[in-house]
């Protein structure tokens, strides 16, 4: 469960403007023999799972057909809401490495989110 403080202020809106979105990817402990084969510049693909029991705005982020984690909880919903609208331009890992005090190596992605068209609206009405 994110913390009132780690939940995004964008909600379920589209961007104005082209917007570039760093991520680090959540769960890869449990994923640690694929995380290992991926390197920065790979593309990433990300799966909306609204079956998910733990979370209905869960979504994997795969790389090479291979589950290496999720978009964390905090940032779920705003992703998948660009998904579902067709915003993400591109997803690809821009850092894998060991962050201090840990023993996993983690991953961080980058999206590229496209703005809506002008003199368009999003599903909530925003122009």
């Amino acid at each position: 469960m994110a913390k009132k403080k780690d939940v995004w202020p964008l909600g379920r809106t589209v961007p104005q403007t082209e917007i570039t979105m760093d991520i680090r990817v959540a769960g890869v402990s449990y994923r640690q023999d694929q995380v290992r084969l991926c390197q920065p510049g790979d593309d990433v693909l990300l799966e909306p799972e609204p079956t998910n029991p733990a979370d209905p705005n869960a979504i994997k982020v795969l790389v090479r057909n291979s589950a290496i984690g999720y978009i964390p909880a905090y940032a779920a919903q705003t992703v998948g809401y660009w998904l579902e609208n067709r915003r993400v331009r591109s997803v690809g890992i821009i850092s894998i490495g060991k962050p201090e005090k840990s023993n996993f190596v983690g991953v961080q992605i980058r999206l590229q989110v496209a703005p809506i068209p002008m003199g368009s609206k999003d599903e909530e009405g925003h122009a």
